[in-house]
């Protein structure tokens, strides 16, 4: 399992609300806690001004807030964006999600 400070990357498919699939770098920590899929194929990147489906992660996993990470999810059937409840671990840290937020395609 990498670690929290592992700054390493990884691309991963990202299955838009519109069918297709879209390849998207990620930290490989995050990529593993958020279950999502490492990308094999090539294929276009995302669309320019699309904000990506994401949950907010917080840690503890109880009590007072003291760290807050951005967790992009892969796929619109993903648990922890599915059920809003599922934690994701990293580095050993339980986390919670604190809040689900929808892809948004805006054009620029």
């Amino acid at each position: 399992m990498p670690t929290i400070t592992d700054f390493s990357r990884k691309t991963i498919d990202y299955l838009g609300d519109d069918g297709a699939s879209y390849r998207v770098s990620q930290r490989t920590v995050v990529q593993a806690a958020c279950t999502n899929v490492i990308s094999t194929t090539s294929g276009p990147g995302r669309p320019a001004g699309w904000k990506l489906r994401h949950v907010w992660a917080v840690t503890p996993a109880t009590g007072a807030v003291t760290n807050r990470k951005k967790c992009v999810i892969g796929s619109p059937t993903n648990t922890i964006f599915a059920d809003g409840t599922a934690p994701a671990n990293m580095d050993g840290v339980a986390w919670r999600v604190e809040g689900r937020i929808g892809e948004k395609r805006t054009t620029r």
